[in-house]
């Protein structure tokens, strides 16, 4: 396990983690909305993953110091960053997303040949099904949409780049029946557009944010199966 910074084209630092192991499979696990590289759920999958595989786990930095800075469009860019940096160094590539860093995943995925699989857990692919908290954010999209300002701006991206049946690469949809945050059916309805090799597991028990290392193991062991 080592700290690696990877320089964007703009010369920003994308900070993180590489669980080093094999070099023939890297998995890229990508946080949710005002998450950082070291909450529970990225770092302890992430350890259980590189048991197994090489695994880069990393902070956006729109949001390294304030989380109020969440760019979805700087974000998408942050991660076909990440893919070139890694890109040839190993034979393949999964990007892990999880909440609403599946939507990141999803759109970085669509008509991506550098990718070798996408898997996303308890993830946000639409505006409806969500927890009430955060309906102050679902209205100023909402709101500023027919505008030009910094929500209007990501939604409109989001309705041109969100395109699940134009992802090319393999799917495995990972959600829960107990979480409290984003409704299940967001990811049948997810799964229910892709076109590709897809497999979707529905599980009983885990919350969100996967808070038990009970749950961090079982969706590990969901990951490992499908790989085999």
């Amino acid at each position: 396990m080592k700290k690696l910074s990877i320089k964007s084209s703009k010369s920003i630092s994308i900070n993180g983690i590489l669980h080093q192991n094999t070099e023939d499979l890297l998995m890229i696990v990508v946080h949710g909305f005002k998450d950082n590289m070291d909450v529970y759920a990225v770092k302890e999958l992430s350890i259980s993953l590189s048991k197994f595989f090489s695994v880069y786990r990393f902070t956006f930095p729109d949001v390294e110091n304030d989380t109020k800075n969440f760019n979805l469009i700087d974000e998408v860019d942050y991660l076909k960053e990440i893919i070139n940096y890694f890109y040839g160094k190993y034979k393949k590539i999964i990007l892990v997303g999880g909440s609403l860093g599946a939507i990141v995943c999803s759109m970085v995925a669509v008509d991506n040949k550098n990718i070798n699989g996408l898997i996303t857990l308890n993830g946000l692919s639409y505006f409806w099904g969500i927890n009430k908290k955060f309906n102050n954010y679902l209205a100023m999209i909402i709101l500023t949409f027919p505008f030009n300002g910094h929500y209007a701006k990501m939604y409109k991206y989001y309705k041109k780049h969100f395109k699940p049946e134009n992802i090319l690469t393999k799917t495995l949809i990972i959600t829960s029946e107990n979480d409290e945050i984003i409704t299940y059916k967001q990811s049948q309805k997810f799964f229910s557009e892709l076109k590709t090799d897809k497999k979707i597991r529905i599980l009983k028990k885990p919350d969100h944010g996967l808070t038990k290392i009970e749950y961090i193991n079982e969706v590990s062991d969901v990951i490992i199966d499908w790989l085999k």
